[in-house]
């Protein structure tokens, strides 16, 4: 998974950024990594991380909370799951 999301696979850097945010497959938490991660993924468009990036940024989560932030995150894609940021991240209020 490593090698894939340092070659700039977007699912895997996704992936490898939940690993890091649960501390799974032998990887220690770490929340400087999952932001680092999610962000490579969201930079490549994929909306999952997109969603996580700007949760991250609302909720003030392992980064200092930015509402343009999160909002340019969220307005990236239509499809944006509120449910599923409020869920990862429960103090986000919106």
């Amino acid at each position: 998974m490593q090698e894939a999301a340092e070659s700039g696979n977007a699912k895997a850097q996704l992936v490898l950024g939940s690993m890091y945010f649960n501390g799974i497959h032998g990887k220690i938490k770490s929340y400087e990594k999952v932001y680092q991660w999610f962000l490579k993924s969201a930079q490549q468009e994929n909306s999952s991380a997109q969603i996580m990036v700007s949760g991250m940024y609302f909720a003030g989560e392992f980064v200092d909370k930015n509402l343009t932030e999160g909002l340019h995150g969220c307005c990236l894609r239509r499809k944006t799951d509120l449910k599923s940021m409020r869920k990862r991240f429960p103090r986000l209020r919106m």
